[in-house]
């Protein structure tokens, strides 16, 4: 997972507004894509549709995911072949209804094996994964049943004459995944439910006999959104599940995972509080392997010195940690500049002997001396500027290093003190600063 794509400008908009639920572009997008001309070797696929389905219905688009056609071709029983699922809106009396419907090829004729249908508005995701352990695929759909919000997931089993609901159940994020290491899958499903403050996670496992569940535990009660849930590892090994969740007080990861037959997250302050202050910080950064470990790491925020005055903005340093399951272990140590596109990774030198003065308007971070038990700021060790590329002149910046370029900044470095106790070398300088990639 690349570090731009989670701290970027962009992603920070985009998390926001679904964390909030908001549905500010799909009403937009929906006027403006035209369903899908199913033709060449879709055009079967198309007719099979009209004939079973009803007058005026209208295709709908899955909104997130990595599926987000119309029809969605999957080789559910690894025949070779592929079937078709196709999602469509039909209103009645003022009623919206969602239906599937699951299209088969015989020979060279397709035709319309069975639908399932719902009172819903759309499709958030689909996905598809055997959860039985018989060889095919269970269909994954994420209904919206009242816009984005309130959603519910059903499995269906598709086999040669039928289509057949397994489960539904209320969701905020679902996933499949190996949780209990037994080979098998199960789904995972986070639900947030903030007017009761009961947030909570379930593992279902899907059998011949049905669907039972098994494990659950609550999550932090003042999460109000979540981002979807990253299936990984603890440090350990073990397989574990990461969430990035946002709460009043800033945003926060939890990660569940299955201990002696039950799942667990141990991050929780404790039963009675319900909430994770371990991870806590005030701003959006994600879980993610910062430092090429293939470990996911965890960003955790410690308040950074201001060296200037009239500054009352909290600045933080962000160290980087793993989770073993039972403690938290900091990997990598950095101050992060996303605005700029960048992180400076501290030395240990560094650590709790500097302030940073803080200039986004000159696109500017200094760094200075500071005395912790004074509490007071001392001489300037230096700085990294960042400069348009448009209005970047070398003479202008004479004895400054240049750490990178990008199509748009020149990021340069100045290396005021070089010879104090917390000093750099040129190298050195080099070394810490990294560009999002």
């Amino acid at each position: 997972m690349k570090i731009k794509h989670i701290i970027s400008l962009f992603l920070l908009v985009a998390t926001m507004l679904s964390f909030c639920g908001c549905d500010l572009f799909k009403t937009e997008t929906d006027a403006l894509i035209s369903p899908p001309e199913l033709t060449g070797d879709m055009s079967p696929i198309k007719d099979a549709l009209n004939k079973s389905a009803p007058a005026g219905y209208t295709l709908k688009y899955p909104s997130t995911g990595d599926r987000r056609s119309a029809v969605v071709l999957e080789d559910v029983n690894s025949d070779g072949k592929m079937e078709a699922f196709a999602f469509y809106s039909t209103i009645e009396d003022g009623i919206t209804t969602m239906t599937v419907n699951y299209i088969r090829r015989s020979g060279d004729k397709w035709s319309s094996v069975a639908v399932q249908s719902i009172a819903a508005g759309g499709v958030e995701r689909v996905d598809f994964c055997d959860l039985d352990g018989d060889g095919s695929e269970e269909l994954l759909v994420g209904w919206e049943v009242h816009g984005t919000i309130d959603r519910q997931v059903a499995v269906y089993s598709p086999t040669e004459e039928a289509l057949s609901q397994r489960m539904l159940q209320s969701y905020t994020n679902f996933t499949c995944c190996d949780l209990d290491e037994d080979g098998g899958f199960e789904l995972f499903v986070q639900h947030l439910n903030s007017s009761e403050q009961l947030n909570r996670a379930m593992l279902f496992e899907l059998t011949s006999m049905g669907v039972s569940q098994i494990g659950g535990c609550l999550m932090d009660s003042a999460a109000k959104a979540a981002s979807e849930p990253v299936v990984s590892t603890l440090s350990t090994g073990q397989a574990a599940i990461y969430i990035d969740e946002v709460k009043g007080i800033g945003n926060i990861t939890e990660v569940l995972f299955f201990s002696k037959g039950e799942l667990v997250n141990p991050l929780l302050d404790s039963v009675e509080t319900i909430e994770n202050t371990k991870t806590v910080r005030a701003y959006t950064l994600s879980a993610t392997d910062i430092n090429g470990d293939n470990i996911l790491e965890i960003p955790v925020a410690s308040v950074l010195p201001s060296a200037l005055a009239t500054n009352n903005e909290v600045l933080y340093y962000t160290s980087w940690c793993s989770f073993n399951g039972d403690g938290l272990t900091s990997k990598l140590n950095t101050i992060v500049n996303s605005i700029d596109g960048y992180y400076v990774i501290i030395p240990e030198k560094w650590w709790g002997k500097i302030a940073v003065a803080k200039e986004t308007e000159y696109n500017l971070r200094t760094f200075y001396y500071y005395d912790q038990e004074t509490e007071t700021v001392g001489d300037k060790i230096g700085y990294i500027k960042a400069v348009p590329q448009k209005s970047y002149k070398a003479e202008e910046y004479e004895g400054a290093i240049v750490l990178a370029e990008t199509e748009d900044n020149v990021y340069l470095g100045m290396l005021v003190d070089t010879v104090g106790q917390l000093a750099l070398t040129e190298d050195e300088l080099k070394g810490m600063f990294k560009l999002f990639q």
